[in-house]
């Protein structure tokens, strides 16, 4: 079974976006070596009245990738929609990203609504990466005078 014929039905992809916790899985191989495999977990817990944590997992060994997220979000829920602030962590600080948005849900469909950041943490390293080779340490100006005055360096 090759993965792009492995999707979900339709009836099964509505019923699990509309639920708000649920496990699935997809899996198959095309050869002997290797397999394609999708793991998808949501959990919703309650913390108070109308607020709620809301955990997001989804990992893909693909023939020649591997791919793994977790997203938590903390929603607090309108009488017709959620409003939630997430951020999903990653091994590679580029792709963290942080996130604010909307959730809409009916009987029948999901509306989900975000906008956010991805790489906010601005590691200093990461952001130097394409700049010539120099020494990006600077000496402190008053120390910088105190050890010419000592050493008598000009």
């Amino acid at each position: 079974m090759d993965r792009a014929f492995s999707f979900y039905p339709i009836e099964q992809e509505s019923i699990f976006l509309l639920n708000e916790n649920g496990v699935r899985t997809k899996q198959g191989c095309l050869d002997l070596d290797r397999w394609f495999q999708e793991y998808e977990i949501r959990i919703n817990a309650r913390l108070y009245k109308d607020f709620s944590l809301f955990y997001d997992f989804k990992t893909m060994d693909d023939y020649y990738r591997e791919y793994s997220r977790h997203t938590f979000y903390l929603r607090y829920r309108f009488p017709k929609a959620y409003f939630q602030i997430g951020i999903s962590p990653n091994f590679m600080k580029k792709e963290d990203r942080l996130f604010t948005g909307m959730v809409k849900k009916g009987d029948d469909y999901f509306f989900e609504f975000n906008l956010g950041m991805k790489d906010f943490i601005h590691n200093y390293v990461l952001s130097k990466k394409k700049e010539p080779t120099r020494d990006p340490y600077l000496v402190f100006p008053i120390l910088k005078g105190y050890l010419m005055d000592i050493f008598h360096l000009d």
